[in-house]
């Protein structure tokens, strides 16, 4: 899936969204006190069993302002591809090399006010199958009828959030606070 994800208390946060919402600038700001699973592409396994994350390339993709904003010094970074703006960061706190339990998705949304609100399970599905199908991943050589189970098992099992947030960078403080504090009981805030 189109994501980032963190080690917090050895389980499995996934941040999922378009392109340029703010999945690695979270991920990078957690990464000051978490380990880092996947930036970019998120791999996820869902059995009636078990649903594990994989960890993925150690490495951050960042704009020069979200690696400002996060403790990164751009300057010395280098280009994570010469055609494009964004810089590559190793994790602070390192990367996790063992796959993890999933504990809870969330799927990223501009707005002006902070607020995490819980997903219907049909709500959670199709964002769950279109996060998987805008990058491209189900061609050629997966099933996507296999994937499309494991959606479903997600969507069943997995407390999926809509994370609501300002895209001021000087304003991120306050959706890692909102994080931490659900990954200690879940929740649904506003703030």
């Amino acid at each position: 899936m189109h994501g980032s994800a963190v080690s917090i208390n050895n389980r499995a946060k996934v941040f999922l969204g378009p392109s340029g919402s703010g999945k690695s600038t979270i991920a990078a700001a957690l990464c000051n006190r978490y380990s880092l699973l996947a930036d970019d592409l998120v791999a996820i396994r869902a059995s009636e069993d078990e649903i594990r994350v994989f960890p993925a390339a150690c490495r951050l993709s960042l704009f020069q302002d979200s690696a400002l904003s996060t403790g990164y010094d751009s300057e010395v970074m280098p280009k994570v591809d010469p055609n494009e703006e964004k810089r590559a960061a190793q994790p602070k706190r390192g990367c996790c090399i063992e796959p993890l339990p999933l504990d809870a998705i969330y799927f990223l949304k501009k707005g002006e006010k902070l607020q995490i609100e819980s997903f219907s399970r049909h709500e959670a599905m199709m964002e769950l199958v279109r996060s998987t199908f805008s990058m491209g991943a189900l061609r050629a050589r997966v099933n996507a009828s296999q994937h499309f189970m494991q959606c479903a098992i997600i969507a069943k099992k997995i407390p999926i959030y809509h994370i609501i947030r300002s895209h001021d960078i000087a304003r991120l403080a306050e959706s890692i606070v909102a994080i931490e504090e659900e990954s200690t009981f879940p929740l649904r805030v506003q703030y």
